[in-house]
């Protein structure tokens, strides 16, 4: 090739392989050499920068082997493999766009139902995941094949560890008639692509970071009868997170000789709203909140017109009362402490002649479930104002339910006359409550909350009201176990409690409730330890009535695995 120069030496190379018996080869080849031509032209490559590419190039051939492919991590990097899927899997405007499969998709995938958990062990925080799948028309897809992949908490896929032949976070479902989906896993974290190699170093020459969001792969398979879903749609979930912390780097340490990932951002789109008809009655109430509320007890009893106030209480709590007593004045008439579990109908009728016997015009219950179900039951007949000062988180003190037992045969009932009017939630008052009560205590409120989402007359509002309720005390219980005079921890718990029982006093009692106090009237057994045994049961025995809400409360804020939750 004589008398070549920058603007001859491309059209002499062309001509060499003009005649190639490969049509679509030739296209190819004459493209790049016109590309790759012009890139050296216009950034004016020098023969220093041409001789490192050559390096560069050579580096990542010899990094490359049977476990690491180094140049599709380079075709990644530069956006290639992005590229040539989107041109090969073009959808109809609206749809999830496709992205690559990765590297650590496997085929034979086990099968879950909705609402299983397809982690299988997988380390890493729970988390509950559910969707719709819906055609290009908005209309929900019935018994659309789901694929599932994710990486653990460290970042590495199944096939990664030593027990590969295991499946782990990852599976298929089928979506439901309704188009939707649910199962539980574990939360996606970043990890960083490999980059002790060539790859690494340009991407650090160049200022970028080797970590991935974290993310989710779906690949969704539906019925070629539905336009623009007749063929695999591979997409992932991507939540993103900063990346510069020690522990990352860490793992990023950790992760130098790992394998390469590929993703796509995922443009969600919105569902339609949906609303249900309701009825929603507000109560009339007045909570007192915070440590220290106590101290106002005088205050609250004059906006009660309270003047001769019946403390009430357990024989164990009499030191409570009489600090009750004390910071009455002259609101006070007398105290009576002979309040027991499950109120007995002639603990009640002892209760009421106290009441008169003082002459009371209201009734302030200082304590737990027991002093509070004596005070409703003398309140029944009586119809004399509460003010309530809870020491265990139960909740009751927000509800019009009370229960009496004759016979050893537990009646319970609703009356809106038995409703405290005034609570006085001070979390000071509970920091002598045993980390183990606590416990079973705030598991009896959490009980309320989560029969509120599958009852008959449950509501947007009290919903609401249960998952943060369940959200606060699935928080504060293993705090209170581990450190038992957290005070942040105690006000969260009773600040959970509150919303807890609210939702019981608003909807009505299921299974739960119902099975609770039949064991425990027949058998004398301990309220909250009843409840806490019962929990786990009921809830799976119901779960299919509420499965988003209750699965969704229970891995937002209660961790299984946690040292300090299975010391609850």
């Amino acid at each position: 090739m004589r008398n070549l120069d920058e603007n001859t030496i491309t059209d002499a190379v062309l001509a060499r392989h003009e005649h190639a018996p490969d049509e679509r080869l030739n296209t190819i080849v004459t493209s790049l050499v016109r590309h790759l031509h012009a890139f050296a032209r216009e950034v004016g490559l020098t023969e220093r920068e041409w001789e490192a590419g050559i390096r560069f190039l050579t580096d990542v051939g010899h990094i490359t082997d049977d476990r690491r492919q180094e140049f599709i991590l380079l075709s990644d990097t530069l956006g290639l493999s992005m590229l040539v899927t989107a041109m090969a899997h073009r959808k109809p405007s609206g749809c999830t766009e496709a992205t690559v499969f990765g590297p650590f998709f496997v085929d034979n995938a086990p099968e879950y139902r909705n609402g299983d958990d397809v982690a299988n062990g997988a380390r890493g925080e729970p988390c509950f995941v559910s969707g719709v799948v819906r055609g290009p028309d908005g209309e929900p897809v019935s018994g659309a094949r789901i694929e599932v992949w994710q990486a653990d908490a460290e970042g590495f896929y199944d096939v990664q560890t030593s027990n590969a032949d295991t499946h782990r976070a990852r599976g298929v479902l089928h979506s439901l008639p309704d188009g939707r989906y649910q199962f539980r896993s574990i939360v996606a974290e970043p990890y960083p692509i490999p980059h002790d190699g060539p790859v690494g170093r340009m991407l650090e020459a160049l200022g970028r970071h080797p970590w991935r969001p974290a993310h989710l792969h779906f690949m969704i398979t539906a019925p070629r009868s539905l336009p623009g879903l007749g063929c695999r749609v591979r997409c992932a979930l991507v939540a993103d997170r900063a990346v510069d912390s020690p522990r990352e780097r860490h793992r990023a340490r950790r992760h130098g000789n790992g394998d390469t990932i590929q993703h796509a951002r995922v443009r969600l789109r919105s569902e339609p709203i949906l609303m249900i008809a309701f009825t929603y009655t507000g109560r009339p109430g007045r909570i007192v909140f915070g440590s220290g509320a106590i101290e106002r007890l005088a205050d609250e009893l004059d906006e009660l017109c309270i003047r001769r106030a019946l403390v009430l209480c357990t024989p164990e709590q009499r030191f409570l009362a009489d600090r009750v007593r004390k910071l009455a004045g002259e609101h006070c008439a007398d105290v009576f402490d002979r309040a027991v579990m499950h109120v007995p109908v002639e603990t009640a009728q002892e209760g009421v002649a106290a009441a008169l016997a003082a002459g009371a015009d209201g009734l302030v219950a200082a304590g737990g479930g027991s002093t509070l179900g004596l005070a409703k039951a003398i309140a029944l007949e009586t119809s004399l104002p509460i003010l309530a000062i809870p020491t265990t988180y139960a909740g009751s003190e927000v509800t019009p339910i009370y229960g009496m037992t004759s016979a050893s045969e537990k009646k319970t009932g609703k009356s809106y006359r038995v409703l405290p009017r005034t609570v006085i939630y001070d979390a000071c008052l509970t920091l002598t409550l045993p980390a183990a009560l606590s416990a079973t205590s705030g598991l009896n409120a959490i009980a309320h909350a989560a029969e509120g989402l599958y009852a008959q007359d449950a509501n947007p509002v009290m919903s609401l009201f249960a998952e943060e309720g369940i959200r606060s005390l699935a928080r504060a219980l293993p705090r209170i176990v581990e450190k038992p005079n957290d005070i942040a921890a105690r006000e969260a718990a009773q600040y959970g409690a509150w919303l807890c029982g609210t939702v019981l006093g608003s909807v009505g009692m299921a299974l739960h409730h119902k099975l609770c106090h039949t064991l425990g009237g027949m058998f004398n057994l301990p309220h909250a330890e009843t409840h806490a045994v019962m929990l786990p049961y009921s809830m799976a025995f119901n779960l299919p009535a509420a499965v988003h809400r209750l699965l969704a409360c229970a891995f937002d804020g209660i961790r299984p695995d946690s040292r300090t939750f299975e010391s609850v």
